[in-house]
């Protein structure tokens, strides 16, 4: 962009006078060129020159374009800021820099927040962000003195500006201690990385237990956690490795080495039973894991991993609500009432699901297989979609765990319900798959915007099943 005085002065927040005088006793900076006999600067040309002349101007000028210092700049140590998280901190000629790492335990602060806490401390606020551009982290910032100008520096800049490396702590081994207790002089350490969920309360029950398969399905739920935080932030230092120049940085830490494992090293039937077994406890700690098991992976191995909100005024919905009985509360009720929020706490007598009445709607835990032998009937769509059987009974559509199931349109929704549909019709038990390779009389079908509360009889699903796509 081309700047005219008017332009530089507005830039630099001072009068256009004040410009041409400096000009006039060729203290500017010298213009990029001239147009229609006026010379005109760029932007870049114009921040450089302020900065070289006047370093403290530099808290209204982003770090880019702060001259590159010739030797380190001087560690002062580490900062917490409220809200914010630790800020690791350099004194530059510019003033002082405050480099931020994006980690799990902050409490989601932002550039503008730490802009307002550190209000005549920082000349520059850089935040190190999750993802990476052609140099190394992506880094965003923001000028305390011009705090409506967020800008994203590059790690090589930020390198030349520190005048040395900066420390880099790969995801899963940033903690606040970590990055509080560093110094230019310290050797890497090796940590273990931290998981995104919280394993303390299976451990804690796992050593509450008799040794047997609960222990064991356990234990092995928390070594697949570790290992998945330890695998993520290998790659994590691979990835910036692959990128940073080697004299840009200093590894701060590096993950420890864990044993490998695998939700295999468990069979299904024991870890299923584990479950089963441990939804029936009453205990607080039993109600943690429940809720750990459903962050980590969505809870695969609980007997019904989904859950819904009913309305149960809706026809079919007031048929099932209607055989729901009372049920005194265990850990299943972690699963569709985790704030405890229910007027009351129900159980599908036919599924054994828990269900909970939680406002006007009903929360209910969704089977991962309907538990019948009847055969497929009819499929009921309504908000959630329904499935009787030849025996008159109504089941909650199962559904693949983070698939959900709908009509209307050719999506995912309506392809899931599609293959559903497929494998009900061979296999009433069946466990829903993701939805890729529906059949395309099925799935035109499912397209189609039939009206909330259409009865898809088993003969209109066979006859969609048997006849080619462009015949529906």
């Amino acid at each position: 962009m081309r700047l005219d005085v008017e332009g530089c002065a507005h830039l630099l927040h001072v009068s256009t006078g004040e410009v041409r005088d400096w000009i006039r006793r060729k203290e500017f900076a010298e213009p990029n060129g001239m147009a229609a006999g006026q010379p005109f600067w760029s932007e870049r040309r114009v921040l450089r020159w302020l900065v070289r002349g006047d370093p403290a101007g530099g808290e209204r000028v982003p770090i880019e374009y702060w001259p590159p210092a010739p030797q380190p700049a001087p560690y002062l140590g580490a900062e917490t800021v409220h809200q914010v998280g630790v800020g690791l901190r350099w004194r530059t000629p510019q003033g002082v820099v405050y480099l931020f790492f994006h980690h799990q335990e902050w409490e989601h602060g932002t550039l503008e927040l730490a802009q307002h806490r550190l209000a005549g401390q920082a000349a520059a606020i850089v935040k190190v962000d999750p993802d990476y551009s052609h140099d190394g982290p992506s880094l965003s910032a923001i000028c305390p003195a011009a705090p409506q100008r967020v800008y994203w520096p590059s790690w090589t800049q930020l390198s030349q500006v520190l005048g040395g490396p900066i420390p880099f702590w790969p995801a899963g081994v940033r903690t606040a201690d970590l990055i509080t207790r560093w110094r230019p002089e310290a050797a890497p350490l090796v940590v273990p990385a931290c998981p995104a969920v919280d394993v303390v309360p299976a451990l804690r029950l796992a050593v509450a237990v008799e040794p047997g398969f609960i222990r064991d399905t356990l234990i092995n739920m928390v070594q697949i956690i570790q290992q998945q935080a330890t695998d993520a932030a290998l790659l994590d230092l691979e990835m910036f490795q692959q990128r940073a120049e080697p004299r840009t940085y200093i590894i701060a830490a590096e993950p420890m080495a864990t044993l490998s494992a695998d939700r295999d090293d468990i069979p299904e039937s024991q870890r299923r039973a584990t479950w089963l077994e441990l939804l029936s406890r009453s205990d607080t700690l039993t109600g943690q894991c429940v809720r750990l098991a459903r962050r980590w992976d969505g809870g695969k191995d609980l007997p019904a991993p989904e859950v819904l909100r009913v309305d149960p005024e809706a026809p079919a919905a007031r048929e099932w609500t209607a055989r729901l009985v009372p049920c005194r509360r265990t850990a299943m009720f972690e699963m569709v009432d985790p704030e405890q929020e229910a007027a009351a706490t129900l159980l599908d007598p036919l599924t054994d699901a828990p269900a909970a009445r939680v406002g006007e709607r009903i929360h209910a835990a969704i089977p991962h297989r309907l538990t019948t032998s009847a055969p497929l009937a009819e499929i009921i769509l309504e908000e959630p979609i329904w499935v009787r059987t030849s025996d008159g009974v109504i089941f909650p559509a199962p559904r693949h765990p983070g698939f959900g199931i709908g009509w209307g349109n050719i999506g995912r929704g309506a392809t899931a319900l599609a293959l559903l549909i497929h494998q009900l019709l061979h296999d009433i038990t069946t466990v829903p798959q993701p939805p890729a390779g529906a059949p395309s009389g099925l799935l035109a079908l499912t397209a189609r915007p039939w009206p909330t509360g259409t009865v898809l009889t088993r003969e209109q699903l066979q006859q969609a099943l048997d006849t080619p796509r462009e015949d529906i």
